[in-house]
């Protein structure tokens, strides 16, 4: 079924969502499927929403649906199936290449643009119609090769929707956004072998590793960039307790931006899938964040972080740890990691049951 775009003042009940409703905060406010109600149109204009897609047959009623579309079908419609995540894996792999020559020109000692590492990042989000789904789109990118230059336009998104969600301007907006680009650029002068083997790391491999801060600020200190670029690729490896490297530096002397980075570059580090590890489902990462980071990172950065990950996951099919399948239908404000899933017609509140966790998304 065709849908189309409706300004808000054109919108009336009845009308059936095509595409997810999501707030200028990033929360989803109504899912792809929803029939209309007034209530529901106040709602989208107190949220100043300022359009929506609706299937073309917009007046339609649980009674006179085309019997031959199932919305429930639509909706479980497998993400690599669609359009749009197409469109965004084609933007993304460009990405990628261009993301390893800007590299490669880096290590060549060549300046870089700020404005062209800034439409590198946001080109890729250009045909994504609701940003919050990028953090599913990221999620299902299988590939485990290219990580290092994959894995730094993954948290050079998850920057930039930080910046969404925190309403900063634009000069920091982008800065941000290149900041997670170049996190990570001093891991192109550690040895490959190191980098991608599947075995424990020696000690002086891990020791090697740890440098790579250090060699990202060295290859950027002589760019035209800002100084919070250089000092997030110095670094986003510092803890606020002191625990991090390369200097063991606490709070107070930790650059702002390398506290942003540093929550972003975790949370795409463990979902994704590498040589030797196996992405983690995004519900255990908000565990983990919950449970281990405390005093680690910034507790504000995490708070808002952790609520619209978990928040852009309502609507998604998961399995839990009893094999059951259902879906995320609300997220529990003070346990992200256990949200309310809906299994058949009834409803299981995950913080009411410590045994179950949710163990994958489907």
């Amino acid at each position: 079924m065709d849908f189309k775009k409706v300004l808000i003042k054109d919108v009336t009940t009845n009308m059936i969502l095509a595409k997810n409703i999501v707030s200028k905060s990033g929360v989803i406010i109504f899912v792809k499927g929803h029939l209309l109600s007034d209530k529901d149109i106040d709602k989208l204009k107190k949220n100043f929403i300022e359009y929506i897609y609706v299937y073309e047959q917009i007046n339609a009623t649980p009674f006179d649906i085309d019997d031959d579309y199932d919305f429930e079908k639509e909706r479980e419609k497998a993400l690599t199936e669609k359009k749009e995540f197409k469109k965004f894996v084609k933007n993304y792999n460009s990405c990628v290449d261009q993301i390893k020559d800007n590299f490669g020109e880096i290590l060549d000692g060549k300046k870089i643009s700020v404005s062209n590492l800034y439409s590198s990042a946001t080109n890729i989000l250009s045909e994504v119609s609701c940003k919050s789904d990028v953090v599913n789109y990221i999620y299902n990118l299988y590939e485990s090769d290219n990580y290092t230059y994959r894995h730094s336009i993954n948290v050079s998104i998850l920057c930039y929707l930080f910046a969404e969600w925190t309403n900063m301007p634009y000069e920091e907006k982008r800065d941000i956004t290149i900041a997670g680009i170049l996190h990570d650029v001093g891991k192109t002068m550690v040895d490959d072998n190191i980098l991608n083997k599947k075995g424990k790391l020696t000690q002086s491999e891990f020791y090697e590793i740890q440098k790579h801060t250090s060699y990202g600020y060295m290859l950027l200190i002589d760019q035209d960039i800002p100084d919070q670029i250089k000092l997030s690729a110095l670094m986003h490896h510092e803890k606020l307790d002191g625990t991090g490297y390369p200097f063991g530096i606490k709070e107070k002397k930790i650059d702002k931006f390398a506290k942003i980075v540093s929550v972003c570059d975790i949370y795409d580090a463990m979902i994704s899938n590498r040589a030797y590890h196996q992405g983690k489902c995004p519900f255990e990462v908000l565990k983990q964040f919950e449970q281990n980071y405390y005093g680690a990172l910034d507790v504000g950065n995490v708070k808002i972080f952790s609520q619209h990950i978990a928040s852009s996951y309502i609507g998604s099919k998961v399995m839990l740890s009893n094999q059951e399948e259902g879906e995320v239908v609300f997220i529990n404000q003070n346990s992200l990691s256990k949200p309310i899933v809906k299994i058949g017609q009834k409803f299981i509140d995950l913080c009411s049951a410590p045994d179950l966790y949710i163990e994958k998304l489907i």
